[in-house]
């Protein structure tokens, strides 16, 4: 049980913390929704994995609607741009937070897909996952062609 109470230590600013410029640096220039770091609770995780014929994303999107997904892509740049809401942002009612962990705002993440036939590109979104489906490319399929004689 004394898993679920998070850990929060006294006077933290004054411990020692040999990375601390360094977090705050990459915080700072990156932003909240660095998707890369791993003290983000909302950052868009993916797996991506290959098939003979496509290459399948999943991405973790807990506490996202389907109506708050947003697809583009251009330039062969496959955006996945996603937005989660705060509870305390859409209540009329005055509410007392003891703590508030979990994450809220816009999160985005980018995929070259030069790669992938764009205009089959399947998605799926159940159970907090966003499933894309990318079909792969297909070769050119070599020409016999007759050179004429002069």
């Amino acid at each position: 049980m004394f898993e679920l109470i998070p850990f929060a230590r006294k006077n933290t600013e004054y411990e020692f913390h040999p990375f601390r410029e360094l977090e705050n640096f990459q915080r700072n220039f990156f932003g909240t929704s660095n998707a890369f770091s791993s003290n983000n609770p909302l950052a868009l995780r993916t797996d991506i994995e290959e098939t003979d014929e496509a290459y399948v994303l999943r991405a973790d999107l807990p506490g996202v609607g389907k109506e708050d997904i947003d697809l583009q892509i251009e330039d062969d740049i496959l955006t996945v741009k996603a937005e989660r809401r705060a509870a305390y942002q859409n209540e009329d009612e005055k509410k007392r937070f003891v703590r508030i962990e979990r994450g809220w705002g816009v999160y985005t993440r980018s995929f070259d897909v030069s790669e992938v036939d764009t205009d089959a590109i399947g998605a799926k979104f159940e159970n907090g996952v966003l499933t894309l489906t990318l079909p792969k490319k297909q070769p050119p399929k070599p020409e016999a062609k007759k050179v004429p004689i002069e």
